[in-house]
């Protein structure tokens, strides 16, 4: 990999740079479907180009998993749709299970917490599941996730916190918010109702934008590390720099033509992670994502959660 003005892109916000297997991503991150049950008005993911995009193909996500196996020790499943709609989402979970993958994560907008659901995403090797409830008033909800049932969603999120704990099932149950500005730590009603429910957690996120485009004036606290360690699988197979910029103009290859190592090595990947690295990837200083920023203290692993722009 090259360098700008003396900047090591090998070495860039904690890129591990010791051994060749080192240069290989570290996760998988999965836009599973476009396709979703809501339509929430701080969703970017609104444009007909967008939802174009459909279900990802299960023989690509098979593919790019089994050229990875071996290297990456996290899989997440989500992107710009709700991923339980997939009709192979439990088979995407449970083959990256059976490769070793040793964390799989889902973050989900909870309306598909049904019994048989929950049976299976105890049963499929997901590590943790991540679920938005962005205020406790059903109201409030209704306004920001058009078309969702807030009752739905607690109650499915309760069923499935009883049910883990009666399977003594080792799978991180969270409970997050996505909000428009900034709150004051522990106070929000939401992080009291994640734990009368059993959740393990509370979590925000921060969205940037409001419904009408307009900044809101948050930025993310620090750069990320996706363009490193992040191979980001959209739902037609291409691959992005991550799972929030979708620009044509830096699609860094089609993972149905080809192989992890030539997308991963090729020209484009070493150009996005040289601009990068000296600040100059023009969709940062426009990101929309902040976090997530764990509320409340959990028991956790430096590892997962040590940073949280590792997340």
């Amino acid at each position: 990999m090259s360098s700008v003005k003396g900047t090591d892109v090998t070495t860039h916000v904690g890129y591990r740079a010791s051994g060749a297997d080192s240069l290989y991503p570290e996760v998988l991150q999965v836009e599973v479907t476009t396709r979703c049950n809501l339509r929430c008005t701080f969703c970017k993911a609104r444009p007909d180009e967008v939802r174009a995009r459909g279900d990802l193909p299960y023989g690509v996500y098979e593919r790019v998993l089994e050229q990875l196996r071996g290297r990456i020790d996290r899989v997440n499943l989500w992107g710009a749709g709700e991923p339980m709609l997939h009709p192979r989402f439990f088979d995407m979970a449970q083959k990256a299970a059976d490769l070793g993958v040793g964390r799989i994560k889902v973050s989900t907008n909870g309306h598909f917490l049904s019994p048989e659901n929950i049976r299976k995403i105890l049963a499929c090797g997901i590590t943790q599941i991540r679920i938005a409830v962005d205020v406790a008033s059903p109201e409030e909800y209704a306004r920001g996730r058009r078309g969702g049932d807030y009752h739905r969603v607690v109650k499915g999120i309760e069923e499935l916190c009883s049910q883990k704990q009666k399977a003594g099932a080792r799978i991180r149950v969270v409970v997050c918010s996505v909000l428009s500005k900034s709150g004051g730590k522990g106070e929000s009603p939401v992080a009291r109702m994640a734990e009368s429910l059993g959740a393990d957690a509370y979590e925000v996120l921060h969205d940037i934008w409001d419904e009408s485009g307009v900044h809101t004036g948050i930025f993310p606290p620090e750069r990320c590390v996706h363009p490193f360690k992040y191979f980001v699988l959209l739902a037609h197979g291409r691959v992005a720099p991550c799972c929030h910029v979708w620009d044509p103009g830096w699609i860094l290859g089609d993972a149905q033509r080809q192989s992890v190592e030539e997308i991963w090595f090729g020209p484009r990947a070493k150009r996005l992670r040289t601009v990068f690295a000296v600040g100059q990837f023009p969709f940062c200083s426009r990101c929309n994502y902040w976090g997530p920023v764990e509320l409340r203290k959990v028991e956790r692993s430096d590892k997962d959660f040590g940073n949280t722009s590792a997340v």
